[in-house]
């Protein structure tokens, strides 16, 4: 997802910056940076709240149409609405209307704006499963027909694993930029391909959404796979109109955070300060900022062997090595140990990974058994012991 902001549940956080979601704009704090101050305020000096903090992510009282199949979906766009009506405009279905078979995944929308995106993102999505089903991924390992929501009083995208639904909303791009209208999330692939691939990272590590590092592993694996699908950059979320994250040039990225995210261990240890924007209410690192950097080495590593060799060797990662609660150096270690037996210990792809990780200082993390130098409690460790990481990156303070 691409935001820390409260959904619903355990929901991934969604794919925009917090302070969109319910930060009030007219104060730079750590979740409204001062450089989102700047763009969301409004004329005569005047600025408004975005969102409600901690309010659901969808009002479970709209009504929504349920639609499984295309000739339905077809069926509506053509005029017949069944029971519902209106366009689907407040009406409450009570669980008539158009509903799905019982082997299609359920497309929801509320409206024949939302009709229109969710055209799109269901024929995205074909697409991303196609993708992800010729990376090897089984449809058991969370590759299968799941139920998409089109919801554009949502303004995120994120998936939920507790409903096991990807929830696409629109970027309240009116809230950024005076005069823009806001973008529904259909109009970046790579933005559905990011939520799609926490579906299936969720699948094949459960636990590994939960907080600190591992929510920033979550996003990264998320930005990883999205980035190998939609090849034309390393940015995420272009086609909104702006861009949300560059893999490999982390220190872009001023949308979430405006001193940039960071693309090595010592940007972190600037970086991810008590009090700073780099850490949460609750004295987390927030992951989307904190995942720049094993993103930073993803993209290093798709350059040099290309980006279908970089998805084979992080989903056998996934697959086959990762566990939650590991730290990033884990997830070095993970795709290290793939790539070494997709191509033998010896072989340039194994090279180019450790390079990858060493560009980015997380290599010299590691010891000689692939674990981590901050699981030893010792008074040599390289790692503070203040928060927010708990044990943070760089020497000690």
């Amino acid at each position: 997802m691409i935001s820390t902001a409260a959904v619903r549940g355990n929901a991934n956080p969604g794919i925009v910056p917090p302070w969109l979601q319910g930060a009030d704009a007219g104060t730079p704090t750590a979740a409204a940076p001062a450089t989102a101050v700047a763009r969301g305020a409004h004329a005569a000096g005047t600025t408004h709240p975005i969102g409600v903090i901690g309010a659901p992510a969808r009002d479970v009282n709209r009504g929504v149409v349920i639609i499984g199949t295309a000739e339905e979906l077809d069926r509506w766009l053509n005029g017949d609405h069944g029971p519902q009506g209106d366009f689907g405009h407040g009406h409450d279905h009570g669980g008539a209307g158009l509903a799905p078979d019982e082997h299609a995944a359920p497309y929801r929308h509320d409206s024949a704006k939302e009709a229109a995106e969710l055209v799109v993102a269901k024929q995205e999505m074909s697409s991303i499963r196609d993708f992800f089903r010729t990376l090897g991924v089984k449809d058991s390992e969370g590759n299968d027909p799941a139920p998409v929501s089109i919801d554009d009083s949502v303004e995120n995208a994120y998936y939920d694993p507790n409903t096991d639904e990807v929830v696409i909303g629109e970027l309240p791009l009116s809230q950024i930029e005076d005069g823009a209208e806001d973008v529904s999330f259909t109009k970046a692939p790579d933005v559905l391909a990011h939520e799609w691939s926490h579906r299936i990272v969720s699948h094949l590590v459960p636990g590994i959404q939960d907080g600190g590092e591992d929510a920033a592993i979550n996003e990264s694996l998320a930005d990883t796979f999205a980035a190998a699908y939609d090849t034309k950059n390393w940015t995420i979320g272009e086609g909104l109109g702006l861009t949300i994250r560059t893999l490999d040039h982390p220190e872009r990225d001023t949308i979430e955070h405006a001193g940039g995210h960071p693309g090595s261990v010592a940007d972190v240890d600037r970086m991810f300060r008590e009090g700073s924007e780099y850490i949460t209410e609750e004295g987390q690192p927030e992951p989307h900022a904190l995942s720049a950097l094993p993103s930073k080495a993803a993209s290093l590593i798709g350059q040099g062997l290309g980006r279908d060799t970089m998805a084979k060797i992080y989903l056998k990662a996934v697959r086959d090595y990762m566990e939650p609660g590991k730290k990033i150096e884990g997830l070095a270690s993970n795709t290290i140990q793939s790539a070494t037996d997709l191509f033998g210990a010896g072989s340039k792809q194994v090279g180019v990974v450790k390079q990858a990780w060493d560009a980015v200082g997380v290599l010299e993390l590691l010891d000689g058994n692939g674990g981590s130098t901050r699981d030893r409690a010792s008074t040599q460790s390289r790692m503070r012991t203040e928060p927010p990481l708990g044990a943070s990156f760089g020497e000690r303070a």
